[in-house]
């Protein structure tokens, strides 16, 4: 066991470099860890010594709910194609502008303004659905920053937001507003911030929204019934808004979109 030990921290000693056991070639005498084994040396195999594990398999980046479903909703966005996809409809663009990665995400860049002036990016569906996004957005630490999900009636311009936001401090946010610059409530101000998995669920009556750190666990944040401030639901999408013209431009990423 001492010996074992021995050669471990004597691995590690040497980790910055490739590091191999050398011992004489007679078989016998000292094991000695090195760069190379020198000419009367022979070169010793680990896991012969019970020294080495199996193989490992890397390091995974992306938890398993990135994985892009096997039967995708025309609906859904993985966000990893070169362009914009055509199925997203802009409301009240403004100043804002939308990027495509090849690398599988894009940018949502929006301009803070004077008033609310939400940025909203939107597809048609109603009905029962469950909508879930993986996001990252550095917004400002100013009132009244929000990012996320929008939950719309087309006719009236009527919407509910959900997602992340800064409203007397980092919070998720749902908030309802009459159009993209009229706030009406605040519904929900809950103190959850760390995650980076959003999800909601439709049942054609009530919306029922989930947060989530690793897309497996999700924390149930509140309900908002669709007739109270929507009334038809017919588009959902994300958005950005930010009500403070003393910030500064910022990004939202987004990973995927995708919807059952």
């Amino acid at each position: 066991m001492r010996r074992t030990m021995f050669l471990l921290m004597a691995l590690a000693a040497v980790s910055s470099e490739a590091a191999v056991l050398c011992t004489a070639k007679s078989g016998s005498g000292t094991v000695r860890v090195r760069t190379t084994c020198r000419r009367r040396e022979r070169q010793l195999d680990p896991s012969a010594l019970d020294l080495q594990g199996p193989p490992g398999r890397g390091t995974a980046f992306e938890a398993s709910a990135d994985t892009p479903p096997g039967s995708p909703s025309p609906l859904d966005d993985e966000f990893n194609n070169p362009s914009v996809d055509g199925k997203w409809s802009w409301v009240n663009q403004g100043s804002a502008t939308i990027a495509a990665s090849p690398n599988g995400y894009t940018t949502l860049t929006v301009t803070p303004a004077n008033g609310d002036n939400w940025r909203m990016r939107v597809q048609s569906k109603s009905g029962s659905f469950t909508v879930t996004m993986r996001y990252a957005s550095g917004f400002p630490m100013a009132n009244y920053a929000a990012t996320g999900f929008v939950f719309r009636n087309s006719s009236t311009g009527k919407f509910t937001s959900y997602g992340f936001g800064y409203n007397s401090g980092p919070n998720i946010l749902v908030q309802r507003f009459n159009d993209p610059i009229t706030f009406s409530f605040t519904a929900i101000n809950f103190g959850l911030t760390t995650a980076q998995y959003l999800k909601a669920t439709s049942d054609g009556t009530t919306l029922t929204f989930y947060a989530s750190l690793d897309g497996a666990a999700w924390t149930r944040i509140g309900t908002e019934t669709i007739a109270t401030h929507i009334g038809t639901l017919d588009q959902i999408g994300f958005g950005v808004d930010c009500n403070n013209n003393g910030a500064t431009a910022f990004d939202t990423v987004l990973y995927w979109f995708r919807v059952a």
